[in-house]
């Protein structure tokens, strides 16, 4: 814990004091009727403390994860059918690419459902989303640089949502001046398509053990920290 503490303040370059509650970010892939719930969770989760020095305080922290599916859905009875992912840009798209085949190899090691693949499996769930941005920024004192990626979900049975989830997804990219935990960080993390699959069992997760909602705000998951909007 001390070190994720240690990396989140080396990134964050916290000096500031000022709560900041977190904040869905509508990418508008998912049905508006579902981003309220979404917010709810955010609204009710302990806001962060940590701003960075010389900006603005008014800023809007993302949740690492995020889901809400209706209640009684039983996984363990079901099988997942994972469909493609796409990309709202080309770095997306390049990501999205990927995202399938990871996560059918994750999810299907979680042994979470009776089956996972990505052909159509009559009365189970359908997982399909986009990749709403794959974008990296350099940490404040230069030794590394980090990629930010946001995906939004939705589970679909028999045509219906039954669920939706959105992954905000923070890795470490390091550079060659980078400190030792820096690129053992980056390494352990791997690409941003299997990093976000991760992501995404630890939701099923959540779902297998009767939890209809979940959100993940660790240490660090308190990084999207951006500017509002004009």
């Amino acid at each position: 814990m001390r070190r994720l503490a240690v990396l989140s303040a080396l990134l964050l370059g916290a000096c500031a004091t000022q709560p900041l509650p977190f904040a869905i970010e509508r990418g508008g892939n998912l049905p508006l009727d579902r981003y309220p719930a979404l917010e709810r969770l955010a609204a009710a989760t302990p806001p962060v403390v940590k701003v960075r020095e010389g900006v603005p305080l008014v800023r809007r922290p993302e949740p690492f994860w995020v889901y809400s599916v209706d209640p009684g859905l039983q996984l363990a009875r079901l099988p997942l059918q994972v469909g493609p992912f796409t990309g709202a840009t080309a770095r997306a798209g390049e990501v999205a690419g990927d995202l399938q085949k990871r996560l059918v190899g994750v999810l299907e090691a979680s042994r979470l459902f009776t089956e996972v693949g990505t052909a159509p499996s009559p009365g189970g769930l359908v997982l399909t989303g986009t990749v709403t941005r794959a974008t990296t920024e350099d940490t404040e004192d230069g030794q590394a640089s980090a990629a930010m990626t946001q995906v939004e979900a939705k589970l679909t049975r028999d045509g219906a949502v039954v669920g939706v989830m959105q992954v905000n997804a923070l890795q470490l990219e390091s550079s060659a001046a980078a400190p030792l935990v820096f690129l053992l960080y980056s390494a352990v993390q791997g690409s941003r398509a299997g990093y976000v699959s991760t992501k995404f069992r630890e939701m099923f997760e959540g779902i297998a053990a009767s939890r209809a909602e979940g959100i993940d705000t660790n240490a660090m998951g308190n990084r999207f920290v951006r500017r509002p909007g004009p």
